[in-house]
């Protein structure tokens, strides 16, 4: 594993009609890539799944990036919103930066 250029996971869970709920962790970069993996693989392949697919990417610090929600193993990827409520988005935190810059070059040597 190379830590220069590892850049997270992807959890995948999904009901196994016999196992019940399962889950797949998989280092792949994007997500139908991960799903392509994840549909060629014998331990979870040869059976139908049982109601929605939840992905989960997982940065390299553990830290849960983003959700998407498929219908089947071929179902289009949905991004759901955060889990953690009141989570500020990443657009929010990047304006709430954005303005600090700014307002710092403005009262520079005021």
């Amino acid at each position: 594993m190379n830590l220069l250029n590892d850049k997270g996971g992807w959890w995948i869970a999904y009901a196994h009609p016999d196992k019940g709920l399962t889950r797949s962790f998989l280092k792949e970069k994007t997500l139908m890539s991960a799903m392509a993996v994840f549909n060629s693989l014998d331990s979870t392949t040869g059976f139908k799944i049982i109601g929605d697919i939840i992905v989960d990417r997982f940065n390299i610090d553990g830290a849960l990036t983003d959700t998407f929600v498929m219908a089947g193993r071929y179902g289009t990827p949905q991004r759901i919103g955060p889990r953690i409520p009141n989570a500020e988005s990443r657009y929010d935190r990047n304006e709430r930066r954005r303005y600090r810059r700014y307002a710092r070059r403005a009262n520079y040597g005021k």
